[in-house]
């Protein structure tokens, strides 16, 4: 039930403040990312909205709807809210809450794309976002690969994200559990919906080139890092503790900034390869 309902109510005062600004944060986020993506990916589109295809998802786009869903709900409304004495989450949430962490925004989007994906192929006034949702699934499929992967080897190690699961634990709520369930699935369903749900002849026409979208990721890459660094200089804190050795050295920073941005390139890659290989059968 951990994984459905929160079920920790001890929050003080000034948490619970926190909680409702936190939810706030929350109501607005969700509809700005939605607005986001279909203007970004209805621009790259191109206008693309060919309905002539029998484009359908199958009985794999339910589950990866649902997922999707799942996922979102869960680091919305079944992980905890910071509490006063964990005096860092508690900061780096106080501004724009739970959107400071990338894990976040990235349920976001994929929530949204498996939902307008489904909605696209079933409600005739939305036969337009066939198009746009076909353009963002490579995109998509790199940024929840990246999430799956990068939890499970940077963050999930990290000694200040253990001490969290252990402070929780003791509170009753298993914080790893969940915080696994959020960011498995991502990565999953990622590549089910590129191998298995997205049309193959619709993927190939509105494929971006790749030097556009490596272009795209660096620049997404900027924004995540600036976004990051303008929630320090409003907080003082990092939302991840693999960020502190980093300081505010530049140079520092900027390695940073290269090595995230080849990462995110790598699982772009791959993205780009699985969709290759269903498409011609080979990976050129």
């Amino acid at each position: 039930m951990q994984l459905l309902v929160s079920n920790y109510d001890k929050y003080t005062e000034k948490e619970r403040v926190m909680k409702n600004y936190i939810f706030m944060c929350d109501w607005v986020g969700v509809p700005f990312f939605a607005f986001m993506y279909v203007t970004l990916f209805g621009a790259l589109s191109g206008g693309n909205d060919r309905i002539s295809l029998d484009v359908e998802g199958g009985p794999w786009e339910y589950v990866c709807t649902f997922l999707a869903i799942l996922a979102l709900y869960q680091h919305l409304r079944v992980s905890p809210c910071p509490l006063e004495e964990n005096v860092e989450m508690f900061a780096v949430m106080s501004k724009i809450g739970r959107w400071v962490f990338l894990t976040r925004q990235v349920l976001c989007l994929q929530a949204v794309h498996f939902v307008l994906s489904f909605l696209s192929t079933r409600v005739e006034n939305l036969h337009w976002l066939i198009g746009v949702t076909h353009t963002a699934a490579v995109f998509i499929a790199g940024l929840g690969i990246f999430v799956t992967v990068q939890y499970f080897t940077l963050v999930s190690p990290d000694k200040d994200f253990a001490v969290d699961c252990t402070a929780w634990l003791k509170r009753g709520v298993n914080f790893r559990l969940i915080q696994d369930f959020v960011h498995i699935p991502a990565g999953f369903i990622a590549i089910m919906d590129i191998m298995l749900v997205k049309n193959k002849v619709l993927l190939q026409e509105t494929s971006v080139p790749m030097q556009d979208m490596l272009l795209y990721f660096f620049l997404f890459t900027l924004y995540y890092l600036s976004l990051v660094h303008v929630n320090y200089h409003m907080t003082k804190q990092w939302p991840y503790g693999m960020l502190k050795k980093l300081g505010l050295s530049p140079v520092k920073w900027a390695k940073f900034t290269v090595i995230q941005f080849m990462i995110l390139s790598v699982f772009l890659s791959i993205a780009v390869a699985i969709v290759r290989y269903r498409v011609n059968g080979s990976l050129y």
